[in-house]
């Protein structure tokens, strides 16, 4: 299991998917940029195609924003998720607060609208 998450530029209401600018992995902890050093898409589609399950918070957000900086990187994103290996903490926070609370109207103490 690898922790990810994604930096990206601000969202606006022009931009909703705004393009990435690093990404944080647990195994091993690291963070990358896209520099001439690193080809961040080059590691990301390695870590789409190996055999780790991939979780974050919301990642979603962060699949939807390696799209939309690096679109050939549709088929590996699709293939992790088809193989079940894309795991999302926060949509697994609601449904533990589901089953123990009958309810999903508040997160961590926040009332959800």
């Amino acid at each position: 299991m690898i922790a990810f998450d994604v930096e990206t530029y601000p969202i606006t209401h022009k931009e909703l998917a705004p393009k990435v600018v690093c990404c944080s992995f647990s195994e091993p902890p690291r963070v990358i940029g896209n520099t001439k050093k690193e080809n961040l898409e080059d590691i990301l589609r390695e870590l789409f195609n190996s055999e780790h399950h991939i979780c974050g918070h919301n990642i979603a957000f962060d699949m939807g924003a390696i799209l939309r900086s690096y679109p050939g990187l549709t088929p590996n994103i699709l293939s992790a998720y088809r193989e079940k290996r894309v795991h999302d903490t926060f949509i697994r926070e609601k449904l533990i607060h589901l089953g123990t609370h009958g309810h999903i109207d508040t997160i961590g103490g926040q009332r959800i609208s």
